[in-house]
């Protein structure tokens, strides 16, 4: 099997893994973010917290947010492949 046709054949999965990829790499930033909120929160309590949380917030927004056309097209591929059968013998292949 081509690498071609491997990943066509698995295409969902690899865009559900990318998904995976860009949330985990998304979190990194809202997370640090975070920590260093509350480690700048015990020596300066009262200076600017809620710019810090808002900031935090768009942060996390945007993680979850960066995913969703990876996650949308797995699901459509992988719904596409479901209604497909499996082999067809009237479509032209291109070999």
């Amino acid at each position: 099997m081509s690498f071609y046709r491997w990943c066509m054949r698995h295409g969902a999965a690899i865009l559900f893994a990318i998904a995976l990829l860009i949330l985990a790499a998304g979190l990194i930033a809202p997370i640090s973010s975070l920590l260093a909120m509350t480690r700048g929160m015990a020596s300066d309590l009262y200076s600017r917290p809620s710019v810090g949380l808002a900031e935090t917030a768009q942060l996390f927004l945007a993680a979850f947010t960066m995913p969703i056309l990876p996650f949308a097209a797995a699901l459509v591929i992988d719904r596409l492949d479901r209604r497909m059968p499996a082999k067809d013998e009237n479509r032209e292949t291109f070999e």
